[in-house]
């Protein structure tokens, strides 16, 4: 039943009718829908995908994203494609576990879902995943989030880090010492409330990390800073999406 019910949310009827829903109620982004490939049937969040069929995921993801997004974002709310990337075949099946997975299968098998959205369907926002492939967490991966994502599938919308991926930059993998290393560690993106370097940032823990030279005094304009504001104005009567 519950495979069913994410199945049925593919349609552009029903994503179009939570489009309605959410706009009535104030809301321009949905953290959906799940575009992950499941491949391991241990895996405790398989019921929230479309499946393990590569085709079918993408008919999905494009057509939810249509729905929801509509042909004009001013009437819209964004679809935020989730979790980029190789989510679905974790090792042994357990949720946030690594991802060993070949190039070529990551970007022709589970990539897919994603670049069909995003070329199709206009989508303006993914969300990272958990993991780490070939032992670089996603969340800090310049190569999966840059180099693949925009470069090679096209993507100019914005990036969410899901829930506490910055945080666990730091506590979890280990590849920073401070929230605010954590967050310079993160290549142009955006945090989610209640991540520990959005929090460091707004109790002055930034300044420091400026005169260490862990954040630049004068910081490239990221894509962050690029497609965020344009996808939001988007939302907006009169506005224009754009650079």
């Amino acid at each position: 039943m519950l495979m069913l019910l994410v199945i049925h949310t593919g349609s552009s009827k029903r994503s179009d009718l939570i489009r309605q829903q959410m706009r009535a109620v104030g809301l321009h982004q949905a953290l959906s829908p799940v575009m992950d490939v499941a491949r391991d049937a241990r895996w405790g969040r398989v019921h929230e995908t479309y499946g393990e069929d590569p085709y079918l995921c993408s008919a999905m993801a494009v057509a939810f994203t249509r729905g929801l997004q509509g042909d004009d974002l001013r009437q819209g709310a964004i679809a935020t494609g989730k979790h980029f990337l190789g989510y679905g075949l974790s090792e042994a099946g357990q949720n946030m576990a690594a991802t060993q997975i070949g190039t070529r299968e990551l970007y022709e098998t589970f990539a897919r879902p994603f670049e069909a959205a995003i070329r199709e369907a206009g989508l303006g926002s993914i969300m990272n995943s958990y993991s780490e492939i070939n032992g670089i967490p996603v969340g800090s991966s310049r190569e999966i989030l840059t180099d693949l994502l925009r470069e090679v599938m096209g993507f100019s919308g914005f990036v969410v880090s899901d829930y506490m991926t910055i945080e666990m930059l730091q506590r979890r993998m280990g590849t920073a010492t401070s929230p605010s290393q954590a967050g310079a560690q993160a290549p142009g993106r955006c945090s989610r409330p209640g991540s520990a370097a959005r929090g460091a940032a707004t109790k002055g823990a930034a300044t420091p990390a400026v005169s260490d030279n862990i954040v630049p005094k004068e910081p490239r304009r990221s894509d962050a800073v690029r497609s965020g504001p344009c996808c939001r104005f988007a939302l907006i009567p009169g506005g224009k999406p754009g650079r």
